[in-house]
């Protein structure tokens, strides 16, 4: 079975060219073919396409579209006009000692300050002034030193009072005794009792009685007489007794049922010891009492 004759197309002159049978393949010059690719390239290239010529289905961009249409709508009906310089903050969630600008400025002029004295400082200590820095140091330990040993000074006699203190324990507690209130407590007793004592001697020694013990008793009132007129003596010791001093002379007097040759004394804050003696230039008889008083 014969096969029918294949023609084709001559792009150069349009002609018809006869194809010979090649067993059902198709054989093409290269030539021809980059011939005819470069032609078609040619053909793409110049190929233009109206928008409008071209169905796109753009419906979900549609929507997009309207719902961002809406809100710019929305933010520009809110912004009518913005002057940046005539803005006005009507609240601001600052607190009352935030940074503003007029702080901030003040602020970097501060720390331009403190820089530059950093950077040059305008004191700095000198040799000299740090000898003077020295030398008060020194004064100051000095001080220190005398002031301890002053602290010394003082603590040595605070023990000594203390021990003081201890010592006469018993002596204070007579005398917070004796200065106690409430009713007066008396103790009274006799001295001499028509004793005839002579110039100069002691009132009690002719007694027997010679001295007055005054240490548990705060004030002593003593009362007599005498067969003559004259004075007495007091002595007085706070050492019980080792040593006497003179203390004063007492008169006789007239009491009130007008007997003459009379004593009476009331001596407060007695001393420890009390004695008397008769100074009347004679040998008198004398009469004598004591009373010893707490109050």
């Amino acid at each position: 079975m014969s096969s029918s004759p294949v023609f084709a197309v001559d792009a150069s002159t349009g002609g018809k060219v006869r194809l010979l049978a090649t067993s059902n393949k198709l054989h093409v010059r290269a030539s021809e073919l980059e011939t005819k690719l470069d032609t078609l390239n040619t053909t793409c290239s110049n190929i233009n396409v109206s928008v409008g010529d071209v169905d796109v289905n753009t419906d979900s961009l549609e929507t997009l579209q309207t719902a961002g249409n809406a809100s710019m709508a929305s933010v520009d009906g809110k912004i009518t006009a913005c002057n940046t310089g005539a803005v006005v903050i009507s609240s601001t969630a600052l607190a009352p000692l935030a940074a503003t600008s007029t702080l901030q400025t003040a602020g970097n002029t501060s720390l331009s300050s403190i820089l530059s004295e950093l950077q040059t400082p305008s004191a700095l200590a000198t040799e000299s002034t740090l000898q003077d820095v020295y030398t008060g140091i020194d004064d100051v330990n000095m001080t220190v030193g005398d002031v301890q040993t002053a602290v010394n000074d003082v603590d040595s006699s605070v023990q000594s009072v203390q021990s003081e203190i201890q010592t006469n324990g018993s002596k204070l507690d007579d005398i917070i005794s004796n200065t106690a209130g409430g009713s007066p407590s008396r103790s009274t007793s006799t001295l001499a009792s028509g004793v005839s004592v002579a110039d100069g001697v002691d009132i009690g020694a002719a007694s027997s009685l010679e001295n007055i013990d005054m240490s548990s008793h705060k004030t002593l009132v003593i009362s007599g007489s005498s067969s003559v007129s004259g004075s007495i003596e007091m002595y007085v010791s706070n050492d019980g007794g080792s040593t006497y001093f003179f203390a004063e002379s007492l008169w006789s007097m007239s009491n009130y049922s007008g007997s003459v040759n009379t004593w009476y004394k009331v001596i407060e804050n007695s001393p420890e010891m009390v004695k008397f003696k008769w100074v009347g230039g004679s040998t008198s008889t004398i009469s004598f009492d004591v009373c010893k008083q707490n109050w």
